[in-house]
């Protein structure tokens, strides 16, 4: 099964709607039920000057670190599920259909507070079940969706080039959908209210039916190619047993807990500490993903030259400079000491991680498809969703820690000033354990200087 280039810029920007509202959720929704102890919040869930403790903060901390681990956790049954379905309009067309219906049911249902009003514990305790409930029902379906989704990208292409090139149409899709989180909804949230801004970003997701259309017909011959079918146990322990991908595993463990660090943690440090206007964050944002479709393809021509352990480091250790230029924001005292414009600082750091943030994006489906790929072809097993999930599984314990415990221990305890440091030094980190990396792996996209040029 193979898809034309232009069906694949197509196929990558499919379910760019639905990730916009795991966004809105993770990044949006989720932190404005609370006050942070600071005084004030960037969101309020009922609107603008609205802001009041819906949930009991100590509580929905927890109950965002167990939505995120049980996020984790039921990827693996999913990826089987996913692997081995046997559907009539094919399995991968089939599962986003079954993820997309309760997503899109439960994010309308968050958006409703059961105690709009609340005053008492009893009432809190009421809104942060039903919240919660919810928040897990729509990982769990969201994870379905994508899962099915990015199992695609295996069967769609022929090649590694093929596959880079849908990875990089994906990331230029993340990276409109980050600017339109983090630059256009934070002026929106302004104007009206975070479940209003919910509300009209709900119909893009249905652009997810773009991928299923395409799929009509392929799907089928894909699952005519999968001779074997192992069960859950045996899928799971085959891809343990993966060296190249469970290396792979403990790098992106680093880049998952500081990139999501960094998406959450960001608008509470402009916003609380910097003091950014909705427009300045806008602007910010702006300048640091806007040039991202650039600089993804210069990190192409450096792993065509020196392949993609190279391009990786590149790019994380370009990212956490930004962010220590960005760090300066979290202690505005020493900035009007030296007499230094804290939104000047912001747009330099943001151009200078500009360089490095499409990579986030693109190495999450790049390996586990790559992996994927050479089992089929060498083992005749097809299970790219079991991949993706591991990898999700271990992102989500990652994330759980990062933006569940860590985050927001560390927003109620004052110590929102250190939160772009450590995301600086966590990309250091990961860039060192590179070393590891398998020439399966790191030589990725190298071509000769001879096919270099020529390119």
């Amino acid at each position: 099964m193979q898809l034309s280039k232009p069906k694949l810029f197509l196929f990558g920007f499919a379910a760019i709607g639905v990730n916009l509202l795991n966004l809105i959720m993770g990044v949006y929704l989720c932190h404005s039920l609370y006050i942070p102890p600071e005084g004030g919040s960037f969101i309020a869930f009922l609107g603008k000057g609205l802001g009041k403790n819906l949930v009991i903060p100590a509580v929905w901390a927890i109950v965002i670190t167990i939505s995120k681990i049980v996020d984790g956790i039921i990827d693996i049954p999913l990826a089987n599920l996913l692997d081995n379905l046997k559907a009539k309009f094919g399995k991968r067309k089939t599962g986003m259909i079954l993820g997309f219906v309760p997503m899109a049911v439960s994010f309308i249902l968050f958006l409703i507070a059961l105690f709009p009003n609340a005053t008492g514990t009893a009432q809190m305790w009421g809104n942060t079940i039903w919240f919660g409930f919810f928040l897990i029902l729509f990982y769990c379906s969201y994870t379905c969706t994508m899962l099915a989704y990015y199992a695609c990208f295996s069967e769609v292409t022929r090649d590694d080039d093929a596959r880079r090139f849908l990875s990089n149409v994906k990331s230029v899709a993340d990276v409109v959908s980050y600017v339109l989180a983090y630059a256009l909804i934070p002026i929106l949230i302004d104007a009206t209210s975070i479940r209003s801004v919910g509300l009209i970003f709900l119909p893009i997701s249905l652009l997810i039916v773009i991928a299923m259309f395409m799929l009509r017909g392929e799907t089928d011959q894909a699952e005519e190619l999968s001779e074997k079918e192992p069960n859950m146990l045996q899928s799971l322990v085959h891809a343990f047993k993966r060296r190249d991908f469970m290396l792979w595993m403990c790098v992106n463990a680093f880049m998952t807990f500081a990139i999501q660090f960094f998406l959450v943690g960001q608008p509470y440090v402009l916003s609380e500490i910097a003091q950014f206007s909705g427009g300045q964050i806008a602007l910010m944002n702006a300048c640091a993903f806007g040039p991202v479709p650039f600089t993804i393809m210069l990190c192409n021509h450096i792993t065509k030259r020196r392949g993609f352990r190279f391009g990786f480091v590149y790019s994380m250790l370009t990212f956490s400079l930004g962010m220590g230029i960005c760090s300066l924001l979290g202690f505005p005292q020493f900035l009007a000491g030296i007499n230094l414009n804290p939104l000047y600082v912001g747009i330099a750091g943001a151009l200078v991680c500009s360089l490095g943030i499409g990579t986030f994006f693109s190495v999450t489906y790049i390996i586990p498809s790559h992996v994927a790929a050479r089992e089929r072809e060498e083992q005749g097993i097809s299970q790219p969703s079991m991949y993706f999930a591991v990898q999700g599984l271990f992102g989500a314990v990652v994330t759980a820690f990062s933006t569940g415990l860590i985050f927001v221990n560390m927003r109620n305890s004052g110590y929102s000033q250190w939160m772009m440091p450590v995301v600086g030094i966590a990309l250091v980190l990961c860039s060192a354990l590179t070393v590891i990396l398998p020439k399966s792996i790191a030589h990725i996209g190298k071509v000769n200087r001879r096919q270099a040029d020529a390119s």
